[in-house]
């Protein structure tokens, strides 16, 4: 569905907020470029950066590139300060 709808209307962005189960690289593998995906990330969950081009030597590739810092080390990051959002709908009333 993400990729018809993406196919209509290339030249804009959209952004699917999705359960867990719809956020695994069989999803992720498929999505439009000019889609991006938000879904929960599992506290204890390790973020890795994209797998680096093929070196050429023998060998397997590799699937993951570089572990990349944890949730707490992100939130801490003093170069990518948190927006306060004051949220008001569907019965959620609160400063997030």
């Amino acid at each position: 569905m993400l990729q018809r709808v993406a196919g209509w209307f290339p030249q804009r962005q959209f952004v699917a907020c999705v359960d867990t189960g719809y956020a695994g690289q069989s999803v992720l593998r498929q999505l439009p470029a000019n889609v991006d995906l938000i879904s929960q990330v599992h506290p204890q969950g390790v973020l890795y950066a994209p797998p680096p081009p093929p070196t050429g030597k023998r060998g397997r590739r590799r699937k993951k590139g570089e572990r990349l810092p944890g949730l707490q080390a992100w939130a801490d990051d003093a170069a990518s300060p948190w927006q306060e959002l004051v949220f008001d709908q569907y019965g959620l009333h609160a400063t997030l």
